[in-house]
Formats: C-alpha cells, sequence, structure tokens
C-alpha cells in the first residue's frame, strides 16, 4: 500500500496514481491519518457492486441498531411470529 501525506500530494500524487495502476491501494493522508484511497476507475467498476452492497449493509446494521436500542429503551415493541400470523390471518 502506498501512503501519501496532502501536503504533499501534488508532488506525490503521481507516484500515488503509480501504484493505483499497478493494482496497489494509495492511501492519501491528511492530518497524520488515513483520509483516501485511490484506485483506477476500472478497479473501482470491478468492485462497485461489491461495494455497494456492504454501504447498503452498513445501513441496514445501523437501523436494527438504532431499532434494538428503541425496544431497550422502552420506545418500541416487539412482536412474536404467533403474534405476526394471528394479525395477519395466517
Amino acid at each position: 500500500m502506498t501512503r501519501v501525506a496532502t501536503t504533499e500530494e501534488c508532488r506525490d500524487l503521481a507516484t500515488a496514481k503509480a501504484a493505483a495502476r499497478r493494482g496497489r491501494l494509495a492511501v492519501i493522508r491528511e492530518k497524520g491519518r488515513d483520509a483516501y484511497a485511490l484506485l483506477t476507475i476500472r478497479r473501482y467498476r470491478r468492485m462497485e457492486a461489491r461495494l455497494l452492497e456492504v454501504a447498503e449493509d452498513e445501513r441496514d446494521a445501523e437501523e436494527a441498531a438504532r431499532v434494538l436500542r428503541r425496544v431497550h429503551a422502552g420506545k418500541e415493541r416487539t412482536y412474536s411470529t404467533e403474534e405476526v400470523k394471528r394479525e395477519l390471518g395466517l
């Protein structure tokens, strides 16, 4: 993995781009921390569907955690399978 600091990015961007072309992940650092990842558009497009799935999974997990917090706080009610079936007439 190639790391480039933003203070040096103009000088080192060519290095980061070359690393991305070679299939390596190039990470751009900001204030001493990894901040951005650089990869070729070709590699991004190959990964795009998986990245979108991961993003959706993260959103789903955040929503589930939010609901669980509401349940534990007594602000949301849960229903058993039997209650749902009964309500739906199944």
